[in-house]
């Protein structure tokens, strides 16, 4: 796994444990001297300090972060929770409230990255716990309390159940408690307030046209009795015209009666006939009710079940799932989402979620029994609710057949448009019970923060690196001061942005990315001017000497001809064309002297003896951070930044954004091979780096999706 991540969590749980007392109150705020660790290639590590210096500040500045942290308490909402708590912190003993605040605050402290493909949720999610620490403790508390988080707006209720999944088993080394709540957060994209919408309300078929669904099986059934009622009410209505014909022949006859006899026979005669002609009519009626309550059942029971349904399950964000959508390294994955059964309990404890067939069926057929009786109870027509007991009878026993669950594969792949393989079904991405979905940020912006409005967004496509880099620009250039001082002020401060395939949080606020646009002049001078000609120039002035590429071929383990002095242009022609080429040229170029690396380490005050032979520019700076392990400074940035000082680096590239992913960031620099402006994922202190090779499309314009930037980031503040 990632180093930083485990790095983060190990850090954060001890410097929680210290900051508490036997009691777990905090404890030391004022007398904690934070130090930056030093491992080796640990470029971006600075960012645990960084973020650990933030959570202290805020803990002493702000009283309602503080007195929120001493409120958490025992009893937790599951004994599973607790069960993780231990694990997080190696707790052997009985667990107290110390330990329960321990895992909180240090959840707080450990900074929050990506592993999975849900950067829908985790850049909103890291954004949260940065910058609305409160917000951050109050879910935990709300999760811990009660297994879920709730949000109403609209008038309407919005519930998700805590995550089933810490994430995938070979990430349980990361602070669990702290995925737990970002994966709880990413099923707010998927909120549904229509069944319709719903994958399962797909796989039942509750349409009477969709083949073995189960809408076909009530309809079919009640078509029967609705063929025999209207039948029958057929019959009747003969029998009630001829009654009636009878009865108005016998009036007429009783108005024309010629003996006192006759009318007394005819009067006679009339009554029982009006009798006959009631009871037909009252037979007819009865049928005729019968038959329109039959028509009506069908839509009564589909209403009814859907309703129920959406009491009885719930469509979730599972992380787990993270093997079955096999994500690409640098471009996410669709969300997995997973259903669960709520067995009509609502403690969330009690929830079971549906991993295979067996159980999406064992389920149906319990809901199925357990709404029997509340749907015979809403039918009005008493005839009807024996009816509702057969019709639910038939209902279970369908499920139960192998036909019922072929067919609602088949309503899954035609619903997604894919075809159904010749593969167990099991193995099918989209299942009845489980599914991958492209998730959307903006849904769950705006059920998280109870925005019924849309949010603001400036987006647009692409055709190349610079035309990306000076929309960016542009686009902060014409936001009011408002919103700028935020970055100003706050280096750190974020905005929300998309790729065509990616959420990540932009960071105007960086120096060298302020400085562009807090220019007044024209954004494309300032790029070519102050990013492109720079670094174009550095790269430029360089010679490599026969020697210097044969080193450089040997760690490539590549052979050429030499042609003696060679330009980095020339020598990178001459180079099989790879992405790892690009990088490894940019981590190594300039080749330092043995006497420019002596000179260094002079101005560092380093006692060292210095490399005998010309050394690459990332060998440097690692063989000059082995000398330390902590600094009250971030030595890997000054070092950085010393080099560049001295021609031993290129210039800093200009970093953009926060990747999510752990130790990346987004910057655009000059690939030293091919002279143009790229867009990369680099470290923090740009020592090393990837040209984003996976989205050339989208940043070429061959493929016309649009990057965006929410504008205002207040629409996304609790």
């Amino acid at each position: 796994m990632e180093l930083f991540s485990l790095h983060s969590k190990v850090r954060a749980i001890a410097l929680a444990n210290l900051l508490l007392d036997e009691e777990g109150d905090l404890q030391n705020l004022d007398r904690v001297k934070l130090e930056y660790i030093f491992i080796p290639q640990g470029y971006s590590d600075g960012d645990i300090t960084e973020h650990f210096q933030r959570v202290l500040t805020s803990l002493q500045t702000d009283p309602e972060l503080s007195m929120l942290l001493q409120s958490f308490t025992f009893p937790v909402f599951d004994p599973k929770i607790e069960e993780m708590i231990a694990t997080l912190l190696d707790a052997k003993e009985k667990l107290t409230r110390r330990h329960l605040i321990w895992a909180v605050l240090s959840a707080l402290l450990c900074p929050l990255r990506q592993r999975v493909g849900s950067c829908f949720a985790t850049a909103p999610a890291i954004l949260i716990h940065e910058e609305q620490p409160v917000q951050f403790l109050k879910d935990l508390r709300d999760l811990l309390a009660t297994g879920k988080l709730t949000r109403i707006f609209g008038g309407v209720e919005y519930s998700v159940p805590i995550s089933p999944s810490s994430g995938p088993e070979d990430l349980q080394m990361e602070h669990t408690l702290l995925k737990t709540w970002e994966y709880t957060l990413a099923s707010f994209v998927d909120v549904k307030t229509e069944f319709s919408k719903w994958n399962l309300y797909v796989s039942l078929g509750l349409h009477p046209d969709e083949k073995k669904g189960i809408g076909e099986l009530i309809y079919t059934q009640l078509e029967t009795q609705l063929n025999e009622a209207n039948e029958e009410l057929q019959k009747q209505q003969i029998e009630y015209e001829i009654a009636y014909d009878q009865v108005r022949t016998t009036e007429v006859l009783l108005r024309n009666a010629a003996t006192e006899a006759d009318g007394r026979r005819l009067r006679s005669e009339l009554q029982a006939r009006a009798y006959h002609f009631q009871s037909c009519e009252e037979i007819r009626n009865r049928w005729n009710e019968k038959a329109q309550n039959v028509a009506h059942l069908f839509s009564f029971l589909i209403e009814q079940i859907v309703e129920k349904f959406q009491e009885h399950f719930q469509e979730v964000y599972d992380a787990g799932m993270y093997e079955e959508v096999q994500p690409t390294p640098y471009d996410d994955a669709p969300a997995g989402f997973r259903l669960l059964y709520k067995h009509g309990r609502t403690h969330v404890g009690s929830w079971t979620f549906i991993h295979n067939s067996t159980e999406y069926l064992q389920a149906l057929k319990e809901f199925f029994l357990a709404i029997e009786h509340p749907v015979r109870e809403a039918c009005e027509w008493e005839e009807g609710k024996d009816e509702i007991s057969k019709l639910i009878t038939a209902i279970i026993h369908h499920i139960g057949t192998e036909e019922f669950l072929l067919s609602a594969f088949h309503r899954m792949a035609k619903a997604h448009r894919v075809p159904l393989q010749k593969i167990p079904l099991e193995q099918m991405e989209k299942k009845p019970w489980a599914y991958t979905s492209g998730g959307t940020m903006p849904t769950l912006l705006k059920t998280y923060f109870r925005r019924e409005g849309s949010l603001s967004e400036e987006a647009r496509w692409v055709d190349s690196p610079q035309d990306l880099l000076i929309f960016l620009l542009d686009t902060i250039k014409i936001l009011p001061p408002n919103i700028t001082d935020l970055f100003q002020k706050d280096p750190q401060k974020r905005m929300l942005m998309t790729s065509p395939t990616h959420a990540f949080s932009l960071l105007p606020g960086q120096e060298f990315f302020r400085k562009g646009w807090e220019d007044r002049g024209f954004t494309y001078t300032w790029v070519r001017d102050e990013v492109i000609q720079p670094r174009t120039n550095f790269y430029e002035a360089i010679r490599l000497e026969p020697h210097e590429q044969q080193l450089l071929l040997q760690k490539l383990n590549l052979s050429i001809n030499h042609y003696g002095t060679l330009s980095v242009a020339d020598f990178y022609s001459k180079l099989p064309s790879h992405p790892k080429i690009d990088a490894f040229l940019y981590e190594s170029l300039p080749l330092i002297t043995p006497p420019q690396a002596e000179a260094l380490f002079r101005d560092l005050g380093l006692k060292a003896i210095a490399p005998f032979k010309p050394i690459f520019r990332r060998e440097l700076h690692d063989l000059i951070l082995s000398h330390y392990t902590s600094s009250s400074k971030d030595l890997h940035l000054e070092v950085a930044r010393l080099m560049e000082k001295k021609k031993l680096a290129p210039p800093r590239p200009l970093l953009i954004a926060d990747t999510n992913w752990s130790k990346f960031y987004f910057s655009f620099l000059v690939n030293p091979g091919t002279g143009e402006l790229e867009f990369w994922r680099t470290d923090k202190i740009g020592l090393t780096g990837a040209p984003m090779r996976e989205w050339e499309n989208f940043l070429n314009g061959t493929i016309k999706e649009s990057w965006g930037i929410y504008l205002r980031p207040y629409e996304y503040t609790a």
